[in-house]
């Protein structure tokens, strides 16, 4: 942070050499009939990874995060003038992005050297009462940003108003200096990491490579190989979390993939664990299929455990298309030891005589069911099935459930194969589906439910399913609405359901990626929220991570899922292809501090916190907390529904910052002044828009007339 304003720069991708670095530095706030905010330097004044610059009626702050600056700009009343509001910056640095035509809502995403670096935007503009509204940025090309707060929420905003747009890196999987397709996604909700796995294409053959991600997009470990030997050709990987037998150091990831000699016609299953904290291979590879010659294992899923599942099309020697689908159980007594692995028999999930199957598409965990004295793990699977008649032909999803229990060599399907309901219409092609499994833990086999979904035309559609069969009616998710859809890409939280997919956008080459929310109730609260809009770049193969199962009902519980796909480098369908990936919050929880509280007795000013991680619906860990307070006292926590800022009588220089009715939670102070009342988050949709101001008091009998002092106050609120 300088007098002139932010310098942020991101770690340089491999094969720079210098670190990618934006500038930007304050230009002016502009309003009709409003003098501008002085933009000359000033020396910014900081409190620890805290930095405010003071330009006059408005606050420009920063604060520092692991892997993001959070930027705002606060005004305590209406700013003088009319009509729209603009603040304007000049940009600065190596990074480079093309111009906007208009303004819009979104994230502007600079490149440095055909690297994706830094992204800037999404702005939104958030009052006290908890009200947030889209802010559109508008940016030249060249040198000159701004963002635009609309004259309507500047007249009605209920003050401070805080604008709030976003900046941080991109995560760029393999960087952009490499060919890299078919990526695939797992999550290790123990740990808290994400496994991304891809197929890197040279001249004459693929590899296999993966990157581990923590939650807050930093890479744990980066372009780290699987599979890399010269002679192989390896591609279409997948990837599912393997919780390791109690022991969280013993969390492994499971990589599938199919492979063949370079240039050769066989291709067959090959596997490979990685560790969970760092990313890196935890054993040998080993196969799982050695098919006969001119066979071809190809575009396995995997689905975790333990024990694991491997399912994979299969096309027959002298045949072009796949026309049947097969999968093996694997389990390990320890997966910290290689030897140990355990490959049962091959088995057919289906046969075709004609057409084809493929895309084979596993829920991401087992559920557990006790048969007797033994553990049956119950699986659920779709694929697509194309039908060479009526001319010109018609595709379809199927789905079966079916259990298996390890060292037995059959399995017992709980329900037989079909199609989807609404999913086998005749002239219309359904394709392209993906599932996820929604369950409190391995054992929740009555709670559960999966969601499949698939491509119709033009619309994204789904079904939702229990252990049974088919649950309610239809669903569409994202209806054509005048433009085209692709690829769903389906993700299980702990309380709902994400669907990713792909949307055409105006120009030929212009796939953007969005995201939906789906409750298990199959409704679909929100159906088109934008997760990456590069402009006029192709993307394609987007998957999504799911929350694995555990035998814990009580784990860490959010509905965040880490969003990849690939997408070309190069303006108008040209250049490399690169993996990518972004976080997507299905509904978003913020906590903002506001005013000051008052002093006691000590002379110390009461403070109000939180603990056990934001308030994200189903979070069961989450806190206020007090500290600075009397020691041993009676202490209140106040939780309201409307913001106020209300003297309170008798205690003077104390402020109430939620207004009436009150929620009021009684705990004491411990000797050290300090206090928390937990407050677990419930799973539901419910939480939307909700705004709670929260605020301690305190008593101290014989300090002021009204025997108390406060804390400062916290705002609560969940959005989009």
């Amino acid at each position: 942070m300088l007098a002139s304003g932010l310098r942020f720069e991101v770690a340089a991708q491999p094969g720079q050499t210098v670190k990618p670095r934006l500038e930007l530095k304050f230009r002016g706030a502009f309003r009709s009939g409003m003098t501008s905010l002085d933009p000359s330097d000033i020396p910014p004044s900081a409190n620890g990874l805290k930095v405010a610059y003071e330009r006059g009626t408005m606050v420009e702050r920063y604060e520092v995060g692991v892997n993001a600056i959070e930027q705002s700009f606060e005004f305590a009343s209406e700013p003088s003038g009319s009509g729209d509001l603009v603040i304007a910056f000049d940009v600065l640095g190596n990074v480079r992005a093309p111009a906007l035509d208009h303004p819009r809502h979104g994230a502007l995403e600079f490149s440095f050297e055909g690297v994706r670096s830094i992204r800037y935007g999404e702005a939104y503009g958030i009052d006290r009462s908890g009200r947030r509204v889209l802010l559109a940025t508008a940016w030249d090309g060249v040198g000159r940003l701004e963002l635009i707060v609309p004259a309507d929420l500047l007249e009605s905003a209920t003050y401070p108003l805080l604008i709030d747009p976003a900046i941080g890196p991109t995560i760029n999987v393999g960087g952009a200096s490499f060919n890299d397709v078919n990526p695939d996604v797992a999550h290790d909700p123990e740990q808290r990491t994400w496994l991304v796995v891809w197929q890197r294409v040279f001249s004459t053959d693929s590899d296999i490579r993966a990157a581990l991600y923590d939650e807050d997009g930093t890479a744990i470990s980066s372009s780290v190989s699987f599979e890399s030997s010269p002679s192989r050709d390896a591609k279409d990987p997948s990837v599912a979390f393997f919780r390791g037998n109690g022991n969280v150091s013993n969390n492994r990831f499971l990589i599938a993939w199919s492979e063949s000699a370079a240039g050769g016609t066989t291709y067959g299953i090959k596997a490979r664990l990685a560790r969970a904290d760092d990313g890196f291979p935890a054993a040998s590879t080993f196969a799982v299929t050695s098919p006969a010659l001119g066979v071809k294992d190809s575009r396995p899923d995997v689905a975790g455990g333990p024990p694991m599942l491997v399912a994979w099309d299969r096309t027959a020697a002298g045949e072009t298309s796949p026309r049947s689908l097969h999968y093996r159980t694997l389990h390990w007594p320890n997966p910290s030891i290689a030897a140990a692995v355990t490959v049962e028999s091959e088995r057919t999930l289906t046969t075709v005589g004609s057409g084809n199957v493929r895309d084979v598409r596993l829920a991401q965990s087992s559920l557990t069911l006790l048969v007797g004295a033994s553990p049956w793990s119950i699986w659920r699977a779709t694929w697509a099935r194309f039908f060479p008649t009526p001319a010109p032909g018609d595709a379809d999803i199927y789905t079966t459930s079916f259990r298996t229990v390890p060292g037995l060599p059959g399995s017992t399907v709980i329900e037989p194969l079909s199609t989807v309901p609404n999913a086998a219409t005749v002239g219309s092609d359904e394709i392209s589906p993906d599932i996820a499994l929604m369950a409190s833990s391995l054992l929740d086999v009555s709670g559960a439910h999966y969601l499949i979904a698939w491509q119709d035309e033009a619309e994204i559609r789904g079904q939702m399913y229990d252990t049974n069969g088919p649950m309610g009616g239809g669903i569409i998710i994202q209806p054509a609405a005048g433009t085209a859809h692709f690829q769903p890409a389906v993700g299980a939280g702990a309380c709902e359901f994400t669907v990713a997919y792909l949307e055409a956008g105006p120009g030929e080459f212009n796939l953007d990626v969005y995201g939906a929310r789906v409750l298990p109730d199959g409704s679909v609260p929100a159906n088109h929220r934008l997760i990456d809009n590069p402009g006029t770049t192709y993307q394609e193969h987007v998957r999504n991570s799911s929350r694995p199962l555990t035998l814990s009902s009580a784990n860490r519980k959010r509905n965040t899922s880490l969003v990849t796909w690939m997408g070309q480098t190069g303006p108008a369908g040209g250049g490399l292809n690169d993996v990518r990936a972004r976080f997507f919050e299905p509904l978003a929880a913020g906590v903002s501090p506001f005013g000051a509280g008052c002093a006691g007795p000590t002379g110390l000013v009461p403070v109000i916190g939180i603990a056990g991680g934001l308030p994200h619906p189903g979070n069961r860990d989450f806190a206020i907390t007090l500290s600075n307070a009397p020691s041993s006292a009676v202490a209140i926590l106040a939780l309201s529904t409307t913001a106020a800022s209300l003297p309170i009588p008798g205690a003077p220089g104390c402020v109430a910052y939620g207004g009436p009715p009150y929620l009021f939670l009684p705990t004491v102070t411990s000797p050290t002044g300090t206090a928390s009342i937990p407050l677990s988050i419930p799973c539901t949709s419910a939480l939307l828009g909700a705004f709670v101001p929260c605020q301690w008091a305190i008593a101290t009998p014989g300090f002021n007339a009204a025997g108390l002092i406060v804390s400062d106050d916290i705002d609560v609120s969940w959005f989009h």
